[in-house]
């Protein structure tokens, strides 16, 4: 039961009445870059496809893939009209929010940092305080 990225920018399409040739176009309305952005996280978090990939097939950069994906994600968090909007994809294609892939940002990872290995440092000649991460050899 896998998901293609056509049904996605189709199902995105309807949803917000935008038609799937403006969603691969370069306009810049604001109703069609929600949907291109939409399509875009939908097809990141719900296929197997890389960046790189989805960047093809929306003739555009991975970079904007990636952009895309953040974005909603940061709209995700106060905009209960777009929650709404993904619930009711979710519904459409047939998935489970349990089915994405895990949160899109490496960095965002729990990489917390043990106390002792981090340190406060002061800047040569500023007297700003700057808090390091030591490496192995200085712990």
């Amino acid at each position: 039961c896998t998901i293609s990225v056509d049904e996605i920018i189709t199902k995105v399409g309807r949803l917000l009445n935008v038609h799937k040739i403006d969603i691969f176009s370069k306009s810049q309305r604001h109703n069609v870059q929600k949907a291109r952005q939409i399509a875009m996280y939908l097809a990141y978090r719900l296929t197997p496809m890389s960046y790189p990939q989805l960047g093809k097939i929306f003739q555009r950069d991975h970079t904007s893939v990636i952009h895309a994906v953040r974005r909603v994600e940061q709209l995700l968090q106060s905009d209960a009209v777009l929650r709404g909007q993904l619930v009711q994809l979710h519904t459409v294609l047939g998935v489970s929010a349990m089915r994405q892939k895990p949160s899109l940002r490496r960095r965002d990872k729990d990489r917390s940092i043990e106390p002792e290995a981090t340190a406060a440092k002061q800047v040569a000649n500023t007297g700003r305080v700057q808090i390091v991460r030591l490496h192995r050899h200085e712990r």
